[in-house]
Formats: C-alpha cells, sequence, structure tokens
C-alpha cells in the first residue's frame, strides 16, 4: 500500500498503469500470433520446395554416396591395400564399427567377429534347470546341511522323502 506525503491517508496505485500494463499484453500476445502465421506460412512454403525437389535431393545423395565409395576405394588401391586387409586393422580389431548415410537411411555395420560367429549367436546361452537336475541340486544341498549338521536326521529323512516323491 503507498501513502501520501503526509503518510496518513493511504494512496491508491494509479489505474491508468494497470491499463497501460494490459494494452501492453495485448499488443505482445497479438505480435505472438503475427510470428506464429508467419513461421506456419514459413513452414508451408519450405516443405512444398522440399517436396517440388525431392527427386533432385534422391539422387543428388545417391550421387553423393557413390561418388565418396568411388574415392574410398580409389585410396585403398593407391596404398595397395584390400577391404579386408582395413577390416582386419589392430584398430578395429574386436571393435563394432557403424557407417550410415543420409539419416540412418543406409546403414553399413561391421564388427570383429566373422560370419560364422555372427550366426552362431552368443557362445553361453542360458537355459532353464530341468526337473530331475533340480531335485540333484536340492539333495546336494540337503546333503551338504546334514553334513554340517545344521539339520537333524529326521529333519534330513523327512526333507529327502518330500524330495524323492
Amino acid at each position: 500500500m503507498f501513502f501520501s506525503r503526509d503518510r496518513k491517508t493511504p494512496k491508491r496505485p494509479s489505474e491508468n498503469a494497470g491499463v497501460l500494463k494490459s494494452v501492453f499484453l495485448a499488443y505482445f500476445i497479438l505480435l505472438l500470433h503475427v510470428v506464429l502465421i508467419m513461421g506456419l506460412g514459413g513452414i508451408v512454403l519450405f516443405f512444398g520446395g522440399v517436396v517440388q525437389f525431392m527427386p533432385w535431393i534422391f539422387f543428388g545423395g545417391t550421387a553423393l554416396a557413390l561418388y565418396s565409395g568411388y574415392r574410398f576405394f580409389q585410396k585403398l588401391k593407391r596404398e595397395g591395400k584390400s577391404l579386408s586387409e582395413v577390416l582386419s586393422d589392430p584398430l578395429l580389431n574386436g571393435k563394432e564399427v557403424e557407417v550410415t548415410f543420409l539419416g540412418g537411411l543406409v546403414s553399413l555395420r561391421m564388427d570383429g567377429r566373422g560370419a560364422a560367429e555372427r550366426l552362431a549367436g552368443p557362445r553361453h546361452i542360458a537355459q532353464l534347470e530341468g526337473p530331475e537336475a533340480m531335485r540333484l541340486r536340492e539333495l546336494k544341498e540337503l546333503a551338504r546341511l546334514f553334513e554340517k549338521n545344521l539339520i537333524t536326521s529326521a529333519e534330513y529323512q523327512k526333507a529327502k522323502q518330500g524330495l524323492l516323491k
């Protein structure tokens, strides 16, 4: 609350300041709408141009990919190497390399494993334990508990009969 100079009567904030803030806020909102409409118009124009020139963009990207592959193989030929020698380089040994073009549209993945290893999959495949193997493991655990005197003979016989049924 504001006070006048004599500090006895409270002074009301100016109503003009509130109206001025409201007008500026309205103009700001109007300006944001204009910017939004202009942005949408720009997006429509841009994508209209992209669709119109899509074949040229596709053929240009394809030509660029083919040219880079041609230059790569020229470099290999100049150095007297083959592609398999480059891929067996110790720097690449055991590592995965993935090359993508056009945002993942074309992708080439190389890793240190041979083709037979890739087809075979992982070396160790976890399998579920069969009922006989489970029963045998539980009997071994029961015998270990009995040998260490952690269970009595009666408990051992009762649990053994339960497992063998």
